[in-house]
């Protein structure tokens, strides 16, 4: 059976929090949580900024980490297949390229957006799929706090 986890950091304090995402109803209207749980204090809820949360992927980087949407990853490129195919020879290519995980709601899948890379060639985004033509992951950063420049087109998010 599959894992579902997600994060979000807390409006109070800023912490990161993982667990179950809850929906709320706060004085101040609509809102989000996490529930955890936290050994010496039993079951918590925490509100978190709805900007910060993100749904763990069901996999792991290099290091063992849980992969969560929003998450910044050094994608390694591998030999066997060049998956931005832009690339005009292989002592061209890069060690890895850095991508922000995404949920692609028109597709339904978790995909990795790129970003703009001058040995790409022609500087505009590409995503793929997770795990296609690539199988090591090491996760560098989390976009809300580290953001490099893309793009977004907001209507595939």
């Amino acid at each position: 059976m599959r894992e579902i986890g997600f994060r979000g950091k807390t409006i109070k304090g800023g912490e990161w929090k993982y667990g179950d995402l809850i929906k709320t109803n706060g004085a101040t209207g609509d809102g989000w949580a996490i529930q955890y749980y936290d050994p010496e204090s039993g079951w918590m809820v925490e509100d978190v900024r709805e900007n910060t949360i993100g749904q763990f992927i069901g996999l792991v980087d290099s290091m063992g980490q849980r992969i969560y949407e929003g998450d910044i990853l050094n994608v390694e490129l591998n030999d066997e297949y060049d998956y931005l195919g832009r690339f005009k020879d292989r002592t061209d290519m890069p060690p890895y390229l850095k991508a922000v995980v995404r949920y692609n709601e028109r597709s339904c899948k978790f995909e990795l957006l790129f970003e703009e890379n001058e040995q790409c060639g022609d500087h505009h985004l590409v995503t793929c799929e997770i795990g296609w033509g690539h199988e090591v992951f090491l996760i560098v950063g989390k976009f809300i706090e580290t953001p490099f420049k893309l793009e977004i087109d907001r209507r595939e998010r």
